[in-house]
This record gives structure tokens, sequence and C-alpha cells, in this order.
């Protein structure tokens, strides 16, 4: 029995070579795919003043960080309450870029406000506005000036936080009492304004009994940056006024007589304006303006001195 036992397991051994000579040995398995890790989201980063950076995909950190620092120092600026905390985020939506300011208490947000903004570089821009609309409850529509649109507000808007160029036309009427006369005039003005000040220049044509016809260099001072707006403002210019009186023919004597003043004369013309601009912000503004011009001539031998005024609607492009 021992023997044939022997025998039995040599044979299984032999089988077992054998098999293991003539069989390739089969490769490993693949190792199983792996879909690629999605980034975590970030957390907040403290940054300068108490305030945090939240979320910023997209955007590189030192861009976030100088813009959270730009809001950051605007609601200190605006007196902002220190028993609640403050995060900054910025999100992108395609193109548009959403500069969010949100007020926090423990994990709870209790208020925020957010704006568009072209590029991370309008942060500068944005920040005040954000500030002033968190802090005091306002909407952001309140906060928007003839001078910081930014973002989607430029779609709809010609003016920006720095100094720029506008013309137009205008059309009003002008009456010279005293002489009892009156006519239509029309301006081309020419701007160059800021948040307060502008500078610029006007060509005046006026018809009818009483005409002008020059141009001037001005300047004007605007009281606020709203969207309404006084202001007044003054100008020097060489003109040509002239008035043209009521002519009666009699015809017993074939004489024509002029009934009031005639006469014209070329000159320098100083000017005072007061008015209201609406619309500041937008591609079409206009002004609506009351002035006086002040001759430093005599119109008429038998008029010494007139000063003519003028009510004018100007759009400006």
């Amino acid at each position: 029995m021992t023997r044939y036992s022997a025998l039995t397991a040599a044979l299984v051994l032999s089988a077992r070579a054998a098999f293991a000579q003539g069989t390739t040995p089969l490769p490993p398995p693949d190792p199983a795919a792996v879909a690629p890790a999605l980034p975590a989201p970030v957390g907040d980063i403290q940054v300068a003043g108490g305030c945090t950076l939240g979320s910023h995909a997209g955007i590189e950190d030192n861009d976030a960080t100088t813009a959270a620092e730009m809001v950051c120092s605007k609601l200190r600026n605006a007196a902002a309450p220190t028993d609640r905390g403050y995060r900054i985020r910025l999100r992108k939506l395609g193109r548009n870029l959403y500069l969010v300011v949100e007020a926090t208490q423990g994990e709870r947000v209790i208020d925020s406000r957010e704006l568009q903004i072209n590029a991370i570089e309008e942060a500068a821009v944005a920040a005040p506005r954000l500030a002033q609309a968190l802090v005091g409850a306002r909407p952001m529509e309140e906060t928007e000036t003839a001078t910081n649109a930014v973002g989607g507000e430029n779609m709809k808007v010609k003016k920006r936080n720095k100094g720029h160029m506008r013309g137009g036309i205008g059309m009003g009427g002008m009456l010279i009492p005293g002489a009892n006369v009156g006519g239509a005039v029309g301006s081309v003005p020419i701007w160059y304004e800021t948040d307060h000040f502008s500078a610029g220049a006007r060509v005046r044509l006026g018809l009818y009994e009483a005409g002008v016809f020059g141009a001037e260099v001005n300047a004007r001072y605007t009281f606020s940056s709203g969207e309404t707006s006084p202001y007044i403002g003054g100008g020097l210019g060489g003109y040509v006024l002239w008035i043209t009186g009521q002519k009666t023919y009699d015809p017993a004597t074939y004489q024509t007589t002029t009934t009031g003043y005639d006469g014209a004369r070329f000159g320098v013309v100083p000017n005072l304006e007061v008015g209201v601009s609406f619309l500041r912000s937008q591609t079409v503004a206009l002004d609506i303006g009351f002035r006086a011009d002040f001759p430093t001539f005599a119109i008429d031998k038998n008029k010494p001195y007139v000063f003519p005024l003028s009510l004018t609607a100007e759009l400006k492009f």
C-alpha cells in the first residue's frame, strides 16, 4: 500500500511539472479605472481686517485676496458692525464675474450683496459700493452714480470713473428783454466731463427777430455725482448778435420805418448758466439750462445794452 501511495504521489508531481512547463502565465489584471479626483473646495482664508476670503474658483489666489482686502477696507471705512463676520466670495458664470460680500453670524449668512464686474480690476470701483450697500442696508442700484458703473451696468452707460468726452446737440429759445424780440437757438456742445467738473466748447446759431452766431468756451460745476444733479457754469465767447425790428411801409409817403430796434455787431460775450443734468451715466443724457449772455457792445444805437436770455435743452452722447 505504501508502494502504491508513493507511485501515485510521483505521478501527480510529474503531471504538475509538465503542465507548468507548457503553459504561458496569464498577465496581471488591468488596474481599475479611477476617475480623476475633483479639487477640494477652497476653504475660507483669513485676510487683513478680520474678513475672510471664501470660494473663488477660477480666480488666482493673489487676485482674489487683493479684491477681498479692498472690500474689507471699505467695510471698515463704512463703520461696519463688529459683532458679525464678513466673507468675500467671487463667482464666475461664463465671461461674467460676480463679487459677493456676506455678513455672517457663525455659519449663518444674515445679509449679502453682489455686483457683476467685467474683470477683477473693477473690484477697486465695486468695493466701496458693496460696503455702502451692505452696511447701509441699501440696494445696489442706489449706490450707482455717474462715475462708478461697473460690469453689466456699462451696457447702458457712457460714463466711467475717469474723465471722458461727450458731444451733443441742443435746441431752445432766446428772448431779449426790453427789445421784445426773440428767436430760436440751436447749439452743438462738446464736453470733457469728470465727476463734478466739466470743461467744453459750444457753437450756437439763432434765427428770427433776434439772432446769434459764434462759439464759446465753458466751464461747469455739477453739485452731485448722482444721475440727476443741478449745475452752474459760465463761459466766454465771440458772437455776432443782431436784432431785426418790425418794419412798416407807409404807402402815402413811400417810406419804410422800423418799429423797435435794429442792428448787428460782433464782439466778446460772457455768459452765465444754471440748469439740471439728467441721466448722467447713460449713453444719452439730457441737460436743461437757463443762461444769460452779457454782450460787451451795443447792438443798436438806441439800445446801448441788452442781455439775451435763453432756455435750452441739450442731448449729450
